[in-house]
């Protein structure tokens, strides 16, 4: 597959890295001590500050990085510059980045003659090329900003405006993908709605419907409503859902209102007439009694509102809502503090810190190495399988299973829970595949497995298969600047005799991005309606699995994971944990559990072991006492920032970039490890290159999102302007 659409760079980066997951995964804080590290060899030392990205092509880093050598008897340090290439093996779920496999491709110690030069490389080379280091991944993400400066969208979204409704009493959205359907619900007299994340139960003796939220039951005549809050369902209809849910705590105050769809919608619900706030330094409002998004634009009067990372705007609430690109957003919103109630929407504005991590990250993958022998894959079909044929690509998909199957050419390609498989037939056998068909990169989002786009197989062994997906594998997609939240486009669910598929959605479900935990949902009435649990992650196609966060319940009520409670299917024979076929759920964004496919059940059997990578080279440790204030020029030369000056190292001397000379001076202790803000001034630069300083700059910034996301994972709270990552999805009270 061309490598432009992988990458989503506008110099086709591809941002791509292999991660071995059965080996035990490091912490981050853990894991990378900070920088400059120190190696030491019988010859000398050997001082290695933070590594400079060039280019991620494949599994392949290339890059450079300055360094201090320290020949043994010797008291001064020798500066230079070692150019190398490198494996990088990427886990986001711990959000760290090891990197093997280390050539030495080139080096330079400026100032010294040709014979001081081969000694310094005599030293530095052969124990670079031993080494591996691991890298905290939010350091890693920063160093990307200097790799890929250009990053351009996903193509083709569809951006029109779903259905906005408003409430200012609390209210939760019932919504059916198009017209409600029931299916008969195991072991009960009763029939159920598969085509909403809701518990829609029909009692077709009563001639009623009941509808349930946690601890609170309503009942309505048709399914479309309207429903009325009712103390308590028939004890046979009670019995479906477990006493512990039922026992949760009801909300304050009157019951929501059920408001019903059957086309994608929002809903926003304040707490009684909206309340305006002014947002500091910014000349916006915002409303401050709802835990949706929604702004006012002072100079315009234009209210604005943010719906799965898309940004609509009109006149008044009453519409009509346009659609509003990112980068055409007034420059007021660039002006929200870090420190806002509001920060959270920063990630959702182009030129913020805020936006370009949110970039950065939908630019790495998780990766994994897939062992060939162990990885299997069974497919089931609800009756013969049936194909769609997606116009002008070649290829055609599956409609009538659960998992992602693709015809092309005469062969047929699986893509399960971020692994791809081929076989000469639509049953299999499946085995795991070497490469991804190119026609794959024609796949338009107005189709439901446009998402398999994302999933990339990088290398091969005869053992061994390295594959990774980034998010948009789970609808995360740049976009102009920021990200949003899936295509926009309604795919139609699979509806058979028994089987229900769910599609991927983009709207109904309140998701947003949050900088820190990624993609959440809300669904505009916090409690107690979260027991729905919408898939962010696709497990196949993606959309919802079930009203519940989990199967709470054992037989003969409990949901398996193909099915999806109330779209529950019987299993076909052999179906149970464990054996070939089954497959739990790899999204439910609540309840805890891996945010890394790969790190899911379904997958335990397809990673390699860890005997695949040896990690037993020296990995340096932490140069105590040094600043990671040194930076490698790209011809070679090796820069210093001091204070705020900027130095270059000439002839064994720090120079004034300018031209001077001044003083070496090195502070006695650490530098403190809390996370701060941006520097108030910007060094002079002088005659130093742009891209030295931008390369602090990105050090500086990485550093602090590293410490953020280290306090925050070691208990402390973390602030709103910190990443955590695209991939995932929480809770939102």
């Amino acid at each position: 597959m061309p490598t432009s659409l992988r990458s989503l760079a506008g110099r086709a980066i591809v941002l791509a890295a292999v991660s071995l997951l059965a080996a035990a995964p490091a912490r981050a804080q853990e894991a990378d001590p900070g920088w400059p590290r120190e190696l030491k060899s019988d010859s000398g030392q050997i001082i290695v500050y933070q590594p400079q990205i060039e280019k991620l092509e494949g599994i392949q880093l290339t890059g450079r990085s300055a360094v201090a050598t320290i020949r043994k008897g010797a008291t001064n340090p020798v500066f230079g510059v070692v150019w190398f290439s490198a494996r990088t093996q990427i886990d986001r779920e711990n959000r760290s980045v090891f990197i093997d496999n280390l050539v030495v491709t080139d080096s330079r110690f400026p100032g010294g003659d040709s014979t001081k030069e081969k000694n310094f490389k005599h030293i530095v080379n052969p124990l670079i090329a031993q080494w591996q280091f691991t890298m905290a991944l939010d350091r890693f993400q920063a160093g990307l900003e200097m790799a890929a400066a250009e990053l351009r969208s996903a193509d083709s979204l569809n951006n029109t405006p779903p259905a906005i409704v408003f409430s200012k009493v609390p209210a939760a959205l019932l919504l059916y993908s198009g017209e409600p359907i029931f299916r008969p619900l195991p072991n009960t007299a009763f029939t159920a709605a598969v085509n909403t994340p809701m518990l829609v139960v029909f009692d077709s003796a009563a001639k009623m419907y009941y509808l349930n939220g946690g601890p609170l039951w309503y009942s309505a005549a048709a399914p479309l409503g309207p429903w009325k809050k009712i103390t308590k369902p028939p004890a046979a209809v009670s019995a479906i859902v477990p006493d512990s849910i039922q026992r949760d705590s009801a909300p304050p105050g009157a019951p929501p209102v059920i408001i019903v769809a059957t086309k994608p919608t929002e809903l926003y619900v304040t707490d009684g007439a909206p309340q305006w706030k002014p947002v500091t330094g910014a000349d916006l409002l915002y409303v401050s009694n709802t835990d949706r998004d929604i702004f006012k634009d002072v100079a315009t009067q234009n209210t604005y509102l943010l719906a799965a990372g898309r940004w609509f705007s009109a006149k008044s609430f009453d519409g009509p809502w346009t659609f509003v690109r990112p980068d055409s957003l007034p420059k007021a919103f660039a002006k929200i503090p870090a420190t806002s109630a509001k920060a959270d929407v920063l990630a959702s504005v182009p030129g913020t810190h805020q936006a370009q991590d949110a970039l950065m990250d939908a630019q790495i993958p998780q990766t994994a190495a897939i062992d060939r022998a162990t990885a299997k894959l069974t497919v089931t079909y609800d009756g013969d399988p049936k194909f769609t044929d997606i116009a002008g690509t070649g290829v055609s998909y599956a409609t009538n299973t659960s998992t992602q199957v693709l015809r092309i050419g005469g062969r047929f390609y699986a893509c399960d829970q971020g692994v791809w498989f081929n076989s000469i037939g639509p049953f299999g056998p499946w085995a795991v595949s070497d490469s991804v068909p190119k026609a794959v990169d024609s796949i338009p989002p107005s189709a439901p497995v446009y998402n398999v786009k994302y999933v990339e197989v990088y290398q091969a062994t005869p053992t061994v298969v390295y594959v990774g997906y980034t998010p948009g594998y789970m609808w995360g997609l740049p976009y102009y600047g920021t990200v949003v939240y899936g295509t926009g486009f309604y795919y139609p669910p699979y509806v058979g005799p028994v089987y229900y598929y769910p599609p991927p959605i983009t709207y109904g479900v309140a998701i947003r991005y949050n900088p820190w935990t990624g993609w959440t949902v809300g669904f505009g009435y916090s409690t107690p309606f979260m027991h729905v649990a919408v898939v962010v992650r696709p497990p196949y196609h993606g959309g919802w699995y079930g009203p519940y966060h989990r199967p709470p319940y054992p037989p003969p009520y409990y949901r398996p994971p193909y099915g999806g409670y109330p779209g529950y299917r019987p299993p076909p024979p052999g179906y149970r944990p464990g054996a070939p076929g089954y497959r739990p759920p790899v999204g439910v964004p609540y309840g805890g559990g891996s945010h890394n496919i790969y790190g899911q059940p379904g997958n335990s059997n397809r990673v390699a072991p860890p005997s695949a990578v040896t990690r037993d080279v020296q990995s340096g440790s932490l140069a105590k006492g040094q600043q990671n204030n040194v930076v490698a020029g790209k011809d070679g030369s090796v820069y210093r920032q001091n204070g705020n000056n900027w130095q270059q190292n000439q002839g064994g001397q720090w120079k004034s970039a300018g031209g001077g000379a001044q003083p070496s001076t090195r502070p006695s202790t650490q530098p403190s490890t809390k996370p701060s803000t941006q520097p108030s001034t910007r060094p002079s630069t002088g005659g130093v290159p742009s891209d030295v300083s931008r390369t602090q700059q990105s050090r500086q910034h990485g550093q602090q999102q590293t410490q953020a996301y280290n306090k925050a994972r070691s208990g402390g709270s973390a602030p709103k302007s910190a990443p955590r990552g695209g991939g995932g999805g929480g809770r939102r009270r």
